[in-house]
């Protein structure tokens, strides 16, 4: 019988084995009466057991789960099996006996439920009663699991945003260090300016002694002199209190705000409200800062006369000091009505550290009567981009693109991506395909232009 040849390879086990072996029983004291195979089962794990014999056991039976529940040294196990599926998860739970789900597989794979609800009163209630005991321990294992792994995102969550602080912190002090150590220079070469100019008025002075000139004209080069010193005086408190005329005391900081940081003798645009602390976050060029309110000032930025015809772009702006997010404010969507097809606008960082921000610039409503304006920043993921255009789909007027930039996969090969991006448009409406491959470590770029039509065509 099946029992016999199970027990005859079992006995030959029991004499080879040694504290070094590991020994494995699939269904242990399977073949014969239940309760004298469990006892068997029980008996032979607890002499491997003695032996100190690394065992492992798969059983159906439930008085082998409630013997390693109450001994020392054995654990229970289960693999997680889907019932709906009928497959199993491959996810292995420690310390939870398994279920055996007869009668739930039994009902998925059509058997009557007459004939299961009959089987369920052939079972004792202390049986029903260890079954539900399983199943509680099973969902508290797979919260506290669940829990466990919420937990170590939430910590490396903090770690991460612990050491984006810490970089913070470093580049402000290195900008700090830089802002001052130009003011110095600064302040130096205006200082030695006026001294250069004062002695070679001192020196036209006793030349002029020297000569005997006139009380007039001495009195002339005393002038001069005085006016070279004031001038340098009023030249170096311009360079420390430099926009001061146009800064202005705060008395409700609102996000989007024009700020003056006063340590840092720059301006930029408020991003956050204070906080608790008193603290905001202020965009200053391609930098983001925490500032406290008591070093912020508003700042109306002097308006300069724009030459008629002036070209307004993205690029222009960050080239002039101003943010992604400042210079979009010379821009909005095409007045092309009824479509007023949105201006989408991208810009790679290098400021201390690779990111990227795209930007996408949509009418208000059907009339154009004002500028919904939206930008997204990311940090770099291997392998990871984001794309985002103007339309969804054809219709009248052609409805935008909505939501966040799509996440797409990024092939390290250009010209892989551009025959990717090439043969996704839309074959009726694609007429050309500008890409530019930068190499973050060198800068290096590469380019490549598709054109649907030729000069002929």
């Amino acid at each position: 019988s099946t029992f016999s040849a199970h027990m005859t390879n079992i006995v030959r086990i029991l004499d080879d084995v040694t504290p070094n072996c590991l020994v494995l029983f699939d269904e242990l004291g399977a073949g014969t009466d239940p309760t004298e195979g469990a006892a068997l089962a029980m008996a032979i794990i607890q002499h491997l057991h003695n032996m100190n014999v690394r065992t492992a056991v798969t059983t159906h039976y439930s008085e082998l789960k409630v013997y390693a529940l109450s001994t020392d040294g054995v654990e229970n196990a289960c693999c997680e099996f889907n019932v709906d599926t009928l497959r199993p998860t491959y996810k292995l739970l420690i310390g939870i006996p398994g279920k055996s789900n007869a009668f739930a597989i039994s009902k998925k794979l059509g058997l009557p439920d007459f004939v299961i609800d009959s089987a369920k009163n052939f079972i004792s209630s202390e049986n029903v009663k260890f079954e539900d005991v399983i199943t509680d321990l099973e969902i508290s294992k797979k919260s506290v699991i669940y829990e466990q792994e919420r937990a170590e995102q939430y910590r490396k969550e903090a770690e991460r945003l612990k050491n984006d602080v810490e970089e913070q912190k470093r580049k402000i002090n290195e900008q700090k260090e830089k802002i001052l150590a130009d003011a110095r220079l600064e302040a130096r070469n205006i200082y030695q300016q006026a001294k250069e100019e004062s002695d070679r008025i001192i020196k036209e002075l006793n030349r002029a002694g020297r000569e005997k000139a006139g009380q007039n004209k001495l009195n002339e080069k005393r002038a001069e002199l005085k006016s070279r010193v004031s001038e340098a005086d009023e030249l170096i408190e311009k360079s420390r209190k430099k926009k001061v005329s146009s800064v202005k005391p705060i008395k409700q900081l609102k996000r989007g705000d024009s700020v003056y940081i006063i340590s840092f003798d720059r301006t930029g645009e408020a991003l956050s409200e204070p906080d608790s602390n008193g603290d905001v976050m202020v965009q200053t060029g391609n930098m983001k800062i925490k500032v406290p309110l008591s070093e912020l000032s508003y700042y109306d930025a002097p308006k300069e006369k724009e030459p008629k015809n002036a070209k307004k772009s993205v690029s222009l702006g960050v080239k002039a000091g101003k943010s992604f997010s400042e210079s979009l404010a010379a821009r909005q969507f095409e007045p092309d009505a009824p479509n007023l097809t949105p201006r989408i606008s991208a810009m790679l960082s290098f400021d201390g550290g690779y990111s990227y921000q795209m930007s996408i610039l949509k009418s208000a409503d059907d009339s154009g009567s004002g500028c919904n304006r939206y930008t997204f920043s990311y940090s770099p993921v291997k392998g990871v981009g984001h794309f985002i255009h103007t339309y969804v789909c054809d219709g009248s007027p052609i409805p935008t693109f909505q939501g966040e930039p799509e996440r797409v996969a990024i092939p390290n090969d250009i010209d892989e991506l551009t025959a990717e991006l090439w043969d996704n448009l839309d074959e009726s409406n694609k007429i050309s395909l500008y890409v530019v491959y930068t190499d973050l470590k060198t800068g290096r770029e590469e380019t490549r232009l598709i054109n649907k039509y030729t000069k002929e065509d």
